[in-house]
């Protein structure tokens, strides 16, 4: 009667400190995230100021960073993505006895599911493209 083998376990140890990490790196990154989100109003200034590098106080001129043409851009479609959530707040009207229009409803709907949810899917997709997420575990 032949011994049943003994089980072999589901994920190395190189798998799972590979994962670990992976989940660390994109915890790290949802963080960063929000802080950016937090963080809007530095990057308002950042943008308003055109550089993200201080200036003299006492002559009132900007320092200017070669990093500027790569990062203002940036902060600018930040801003715009974010501006998009913030410019709806339906809790002032409903607070102060007004009513939500149909159209601001659909403009905030398109505005933040469909183009903020397609933006995220469309991260996820770039993301997940071409990984195995599962594995089939046959019995052999």
């Amino acid at each position: 009667m032949p011994t049943d083998p003994k089980p072999q376990p589901s994920f190395s140890p190189g798998r799972r400190w590979k994962i670990g990490f992976d989940v660390a790196v994109r915890t790290a990154l949802v963080l960063a995230v929000v802080v950016m989100v937090l963080s809007s109003g530095t990057l308002a200034e950042a943008v308003d100021a055109g550089t993200v590098v201080g200036g003299n106080g006492e002559t009132g001129v900007m320092g200017h960073s070669p990093v500027d043409m790569v990062l203002i851009p940036l902060f600018k479609a930040f801003l715009t993505v974010i501006n998009l959530v913030k410019v709806f707040s339906p809790v002032d009207a409903l607070s102060s006895g007004r009513s939500i229009s149909w159209t601001e409803l659909g403009t905030a709907f398109g505005q933040i599911v469909l183009l903020l949810g397609g933006i995220i899917g469309g991260i996820g997709i770039l993301l997940f493209n071409r990984r195995e997420l599962a594995t089939a575990q046959g019995n052999q």
